[in-house]
């Protein structure tokens, strides 16, 4: 591993961080090297009907409604769900992330103003990889820059949500230039390269549930939800010209 740091040293003063960080993504930290390692969930349930199952039973299972259960999974007449079939599963009263979005003891939460979107601007990743590059090549103390991490099935299943030691820890991100705004906006960052390709309908999926509980939980209105360009002083073209902002946008709260 000191070989290793001592060949990046000397790469990074020859190449660009990006490749650095293509490199570190594809070898993967090791060992007692590991830092931030983070727990993570399935940010879409999914339910395959059994036999004897009824809309009613279900959504009761979960705690939703039947409208919004059938809403989702277009269901027209409930009488006629049939074994096998494959329904998602909201979240609409939130008691999923609560259980999941648990912050260590004593932590008190911050007063968030703000949602950052990004993308990894990779093909593959995770919060270990991130928190590694960060710590290592950025030289950032605190490790990964974001608060969550949403999967592409690239290192992280599709659609699960990371949790970063700067959620847990309610510390500042480190995601934007400007420290006046790391101070009060959560950094979420969906893995893969919206540059070259969509994120994936599990991504999305998840990113919007997330996105929904946090506005709830710190009352951000949508107008405070930008995708990383769009905060002020910024210069980037991420979360991707393929990343689809408006649309997301349109299925988050008021």
């Amino acid at each position: 591993m000191v070989c290793l740091l001592l060949v990046c040293r000397l790469m990074k003063k020859f190449f660009p961080a990006s490749f650095l960080f293509y490199l570190l993504l594809v070898i993967g930290p090791g060992g007692d090297q590991v830092f931030g390692a983070a727990k993570h969930f399935p940010g879409v349930l999914t339910y395959r009907v059994r036999k004897g199952d009824s809309l009613w039973l279900i959504a009761h299972r979960y705690g939703v409604t039947v409208e919004e259960l059938a809403r989702v999974n277009k269901i027209e007449d409930p009488s006629l769900l049939r074994e096998g079939r494959e329904l998602r599963i909201t979240m609409a009263n939130y008691d999923y992330f609560d259980k999941h979005l648990q912050v260590k003891p004593k932590v008190k939460l911050r007063d968030w103003k703000y949602i950052v979107i990004h993308h990894s601007a990779t093909d593959t990743g995770n919060s270990k990889r991130f928190d590694y590059f960060h710590r290592k090549i950025r030289h950032m103390p605190r490790g990964m820059a974001y608060h969550f991490v949403i999967g592409n099935g690239k290192g992280l299943g599709d659609g699960d949500i990371e949790l970063g030691s700067r959620w847990t820890l309610q510390q500042p991100g480190g995601h934007v230039r400007q420290n006046k705004y790391n101070n009060i906006a959560l950094g979420i960052c969906l893995v893969g390269n919206s540059e070259k390709n969509l994120p994936t309908k599990k991504q999305i999926a998840s990113l919007i549930d997330l996105v929904r509980y946090l506005q709830l939980k710190f009352s951000i209105p949508r107008g405070r939800v930008l995708g990383h360009r769009e905060v002020p002083g910024e210069r980037t073209k991420c979360p991707g010209r393929l990343f689809p902002l408006r649309s997301i946008r349109s299925k988050i709260l008021p």
